[in-house]
């Protein structure tokens, strides 16, 4: 090994290698740093926004690329000689509070308000962040011009407000609705139209207040729009609001689009157009009310160009009068129509002078005949343009009329004169007499000359008030009356008379006509036959009532006859069968020796039936049958408390009787009477129960009580049943005693009928008085024997 050794050639060679191999990548890594270098220049110095690197302690601009002093209008030399107070448009203390956040924080994101060298105060975005270079801190800032961001936010919150006042306060109604039709959006105007809260219009589907045929046409406009693509259609539909009245609505409707282009709901613009189409529809109405008139009316109507005689207009009379088909009328110069020519020419100057001009006129219509006519013609200006507007009247018939009238007059002037009967003709207010004929001077005994200087009430006796009265007023409102009076003749006379009147128009006023007839002789036969009529209409009275009440009478012995027949042959079927079912029970009762007692309770109800039924059939046949009494002598006290005790014996119902010994006798049927007393009892213990279920029902307090009580009257033996019970009304009470009338459900309707029918064979009777609620008291009378 040499110590002093030097390298070899392939040594140095590698070397060299290495070396250059160190050089080029050297060489590499610096060109790299050199275009990065220059490209983060460029990036920095051309970035589309500010890039500012601010000492940290000074606030002084370190470094910047363009766009930070061109956009507030500096040179680069101005804006690096710059503090932050020189363009920040902040207090110091803010300015001071956001450099603080930066440097605690590390970074920092924030709006900026900056003024340009002109003054103008730009908005800007900021990013900041801490940077520390050469052991140095600094602050290295991006910010974003917004100023023209800011200036369209506010148009569009000015636009947005401006809309939305415009919107709040339009008449109209703003909605929106989704592709099924609920409301997604509306504004005040659209609920007061419909008279919901926006709670209850959201999400409601407009047609829930259509009919179902407006629904459907509503649907198929909307359905229109949908697939035509339509920017905007209108329609007219009438709906309901909430307080159920109907409103009819103008509705604009377009389209609502996402970004994507794709429909997902409507817009529309609603207005209440109800007045209008209600005016609309009253404009129609009017329209056709005066084409109607025009077209139906009953006298000809024209409208003639001043200018050429044209007819512009006329309806169907115009050329129907002269026996013209439109067709031929139209054709015709008007002057063709006249008799003479003077006609023509005179209405065409007075028009054009005076402006308006109403004559008498002949016509000569198709037939050649020459008619008489009534015109009124006035001029006009439409449009700028002179016309003539006449009305024409055929008066022929009434020429013929009024010539008919002159000689009817004449004839009924004559009629007046020679009447037998008085006629006067009278001032409307009845203060004057206008004209009296002959016989009403006659029968009144005044001369027709002191008869026109007297009044009604002249002539009237001033006893009978009846002219001034009752006559007046009823022929003022009616304008007819016919009336009888009493007048007072100039000899003092009094005459009975009939006057017949009728107000009449004369002469554009109105007269009273009255005829008047002396009526005494028919006076005197009229009461004559007022008391003949009197007497026949009593004796048919009393005869009518008297063949009804037989009639009634008829009706029910019939009644009761067939009533009999069927009774003898039920009670007969019945019975029988009756008797096998009581004898088997009684059977039942001796060969079960050990019964429980739910077989007893059976053997009861069996025995209890059997015993309804037989009391049926034993009412059916008491009232139907005519049984002759067993009459005896006895005193009715003697059995009626042994019965009392045998009716109450199993009812808890307090009971108090007031039952004298001592009575009168009577001669009577103890066991008919015995029935009739049991029946009155039985109702009277039905009613208290019926109360006391009634009671205890309402948790009111209830005693049932009946009380029986006898005493002497007058040549009778009279027997009170009372209780307070449910009682009865008018109208029950009032059929109490028919046959067959119940209020039980279960009764044959036939108790107080042979209560009635056995008091009336011992010569007694039967009187009810009851009130609803408070009870019901029976009076029974049987005579006592003297």
């Amino acid at each position: 090994m040499r110590m002093d050794s030097r390298p070899t050639y392939q040594e140095l060679e590698q070397e060299i290698q290495d070396l250059e191999r160190l050089i080029a990548e050297s060489d590499f890594v610096e060109k790299e740093l050199i275009t990065s270098r220059e490209l983060s220049q460029k990036i920095f110095e051309h970035a589309a926004f500010s890039i500012v690197l601010t000492d940290a302690r000074t606030g002084k601009v370190a470094m910047c690329n363009r766009m930070a002093y061109e956009e507030l209008g500096y040179t680069e030399k101005e804006y690096l000689n710059l503090s932050h107070a020189d363009y920040i448009q902040e207090t110091p203390e803010k300015i001071l509070q956001d450099t603080k956040a930066i440097l605690e924080k590390g970074n920092l994101t924030y709006p900026s308000k900056l003024r340009s060298k002109t003054g103008e105060v730009l908005d800007f975005f900021q990013r900041a962040v801490t940077v520390t270079i050469n052991r140095k801190t600094y602050i290295h800032g991006i910010r974003i011009n917004i100023t023209e961001e800011k200036k369209a936010e506010k148009a569009l919150r000015e636009s947005e407000s401006k809309y939305r006042d415009i919107l709040d306060n339009m008449i109209e109604g703003y909605y929106e609705v989704d592709l099924a039709g609920r409301f997604v959006f509306c504004h005040n105007a659209s609920m007061a139209l419909l008279g919901y809260t926006p709670e209850e219009l959201i999400g409601r589907r407009f047609s829930e207040d259509m009919t179902p045929e407006t629904a459907e046409k509503v649907f198929q406009f909307y359905n229109d729009v949908y697939r035509k693509g339509s920017t905007e259609k209108r329609i007219v539909y009438e709906t309901k609001r909430k307080d159920g009245s109907l409103v009819s609505l103008e509705t604009s409707v377009s389209l609502i689009r996402d970004g994507q282009g794709q429909i997902k709901g409507f817009r529309g613009i609603t207005r209440d157009v109800t007045e209008r189409i209600k005016m609309v529809n009253a404009l129609q109405e009017s329209e056709e009310f005066y084409r109607m008139l025009f077209e139906h009316a009953g006298f000809a109507i024209m409208l003639t160009d001043a200018r050429t005689g044209y007819r512009i207009a006329y309806n169907k009379k115009a050329y129907e009068q002269l026996g013209y088909t439109e067709e031929e009328y139209k054709n015709i110069p008007s002057q063709v129509f006249a008799a003479s020519d003077q006609q023509f020419s005179d209405l065409i100057k007075n028009l054009m002078e005076q402006g308006v001009y109403t004559n008498d006129l002949k016509l000569r219509n198709k037939n050649g005949e020459v008619r008489d006519f009534h015109r009124s013609a006035v001029k006009l200006k439409i449009a700028g343009k002179t016309y003539f507007h006449a009305i024409r009247i055929d008066v022929t018939d009434q020429k013929k009329t009024e010539r008919s009238l002159r000689e009817s007059e004449s004839r009924f002037r004559t009629i007046f004169e020679i009447a037998p009967d008085p006629v006067f003709l009278w001032t409307a207010d009845g203060k004057k007499i206008l004209d009296a004929n002959p016989a009403a001077c006659r029968y009144s005994g005044y001369s027709k000359e002191e008869l026109l200087n007297m009044t009604m009430a002249d002539l009237a006796d001033p006893e009978d008030d009846l002219i001034e009265k009752q006559w007046f007023k009823e022929l003022m409102q009616a304008k007819n009356c016919f009336c009888e009076t009493i007048h007072k003749t100039k000899g003092g006379d009094k005459v009975f008379v009939e006057i017949n009147s009728r107000i009449l128009d004369h002469m554009g006023g109105e007269i009273i006509l009255s005829f008047v007839r002396d009526a005494t002789e028919r006076k005197k036969a009229e009461e004559e036959l007022a008391v003949y009529r009197m007497n026949l209409e009593k004796l048919v009275q009393e005869r009518t009532e008297k063949l009804e009440a037989a009639q009634r009478e008829l009706i029910k012995q019939e009644k009761m006859s067939v009533l009999g027949q069927l009774t003898a042959t039920v009670s007969h079927e019945l019975r029988k069968p009756l008797g096998i079912i009581h004898s088997s029970q009684n059977h039942l009762r001796e060969i079960i020796e050990e019964r429980d007692e739910k077989t007893d309770k059976h053997l009861n109800r069996i025995e209890e039936q059997v015993r309804i039924c037989d009391s049926i059939v034993s009412d059916l046949l008491e009232y139907t049958r005519t049984s002759r009494l067993k009459a005896a002598r006895g005193n009715l006290s003697s059995w009626m408390n042994p019965l009392l005790d045998r009716v109450f014996e199993a009812e808890a119902i307090s009971l108090k009787r007031n039952l004298p010994m001592d009575l009168p006798e009577t001669i009577h049927d103890w066991i008919k009477m015995q029935q009739a007393v049991i029946n009155v009892l039985d109702n009277a213990i039905q009613a208290v129960k019926a109360k006391a279920e009634l009671c205890i029902r309402e948790k009111r307090d209830f005693v049932p009580r009946i009380e029986v009580a006898m005493e002497t009257g007058q040549e009778l033996i009279v027997m009170k049943i009372s209780d307070n019970g449910v009682g009865m009304d008018q109208d029950t009470l009032r059929q109490a005693f028919e046959p067959l009338f119940t209020t039980r459900a279960r009764g044959t309707g036939l108790g107080l009928a042979n209560v009635r029918k056995i008091l009336k064979e011992h010569g007694g009777e039967i009187i009810l008085s009851s009130e609803p609620g408070q009870g019901t008291m029976a009076t029974l009378t049987i005579p006592i024997i003297r």
